[in-house]
């Protein structure tokens, strides 16, 4: 279909299994569309032989603009396989390698790649073992490559010294970039960070669930508090609210990408047995995410964890008179 069809525009294909050898025939069947401008393979088990022939028929391609592979096993080969990727394809606009297993060593044929393309305008790096040695050689190296077209560069979760500090205000001087990057190991102020912008870069769907944990709630003890209007369905505005309850506050982009995740009909309301799949798949995925990498999978778990137990205790802190909100609700609708 891929091969043939000169229509599609976008496709999704996260969550669906997509291993080595299915890699390989995306690769040959991505070297022939002309259509497609939009596609999403995260959440999948794209890696060596299946990244190296993926990356080789993207090359080719003469039409993605968008491609998402986070949440992959691309690893070394796949870098190395990027590089000759990026010199060659022309019309690559956003790259999501986000979560991939790519180290210092396979960064380097990455940025060399990068600083050759000149069409390539975000490129997301989040969640890779980089090192801020990593973090600094990207920002020197689109600093030096006038070729280089990248307005924005995610490297949310990699701690940053002043040397990459330094750096970036070098870059920022010469070019107009957005650069997202994690802690600055050398402020002077402490636990600053606040809850929102720790897990902004986390899925919702586990924090949510994650959050359910640590209060030892039942799912359908939330959705009955979370259901204001006991409607016997949720509603945008009522998961914003729940959010801003529990001092876990997400972006408007968190929010809505927690309603898509939720609502499997599509009709802009959640109701329980749509939370209780969503609950399934969140856990399914979390599996995924431990079979493929696992050290991954238990140092963003444990973020996560840290996080909301933070918000929580925050929330227990600062507003003592509402530290039990959440429970006295659900006590109160357990009742009714």
């Amino acid at each position: 279909m891929l091969k043939m069809n000169e229509t599609l525009g976008e496709l999704m294909l996260n969550y669906c299994n997509i291993d080595e050898e299915a890699g390989v025939l995306l690769g040959s069947a991505l070297a022939k569309n002309i259509g497609l401008k939009w596609l999403d393979l995260s959440w999948n088990g794209i890696r060596k032989r299946g990244a190296v022939k993926f990356c080789q028929g993207l090359a080719v391609n003469e039409c993605l603009e968008y491609l998402d592979l986070s949440w992959n096993g691309l690893d070394r080969e796949g870098c190395m396989a990027l590089e000759s990727c990026l010199k060659r394809n022309t019309v690559l606009k956003e790259l999501d390698l986000t979560c991939n297993r790519i180290d210092y060593v396979g960064l380097k044929p990455v940025v060399n790649g990068l600083v050759k393309n000149y069409t390539l305008r975000v490129l997301k790096l989040s969640f890779n073992p980089l090192t801020t040695t990593g973090a600094v050689a990207i920002l020197r190296a689109i600093m030096l490559s006038p070729r280089c077209s990248i307005k924005e560069i995610h490297l949310a979760d990699i701690p940053v010294d002043k040397d990459f500090m330094k750096c970036l205000a070098e870059l920022y001087d010469v070019r107009s970039i957005k650069v997202i990057h994690g802690e600055n190991l050398h402020q002077t102020h402490q636990g600053t960070e606040k809850p929102k912008a720790a897990l902004e870069h986390y899925d919702p769907c586990m924090v949510l669930f994650e959050y359910m944990k640590q209060e030892n709630l039942r799912l359908i003890d939330l959705f009955r508090v979370l259901d204001t209007d006991q409607s016997g369905t949720l509603s945008r505005k009522e998961l914003c609210q729940a959010f801003l309850a529990m001092n876990l506050p997400l972006s408007v982009a968190s929010l809505e990408l927690l309603m898509q995740r939720l609502d499997s009909d599509d009709n802009n309301q959640i109701d329980i047995e749509e939370m209780k799949k969503g609950q399934k798949k969140t856990f399914r995925k979390a599996q995924a995410m431990r079979r493929n990498s696992e050290v991954a999978y238990d140092a963003i778990l444990e973020d996560i964890k840290k996080h909301v137990k933070r918000a929580i205790d925050e929330k227990r802190r600062t507003k003592p008179n509402e530290s039990h909100d959440i429970i006295s609700r659900i006590e109160k609708a357990l009742k009714t």
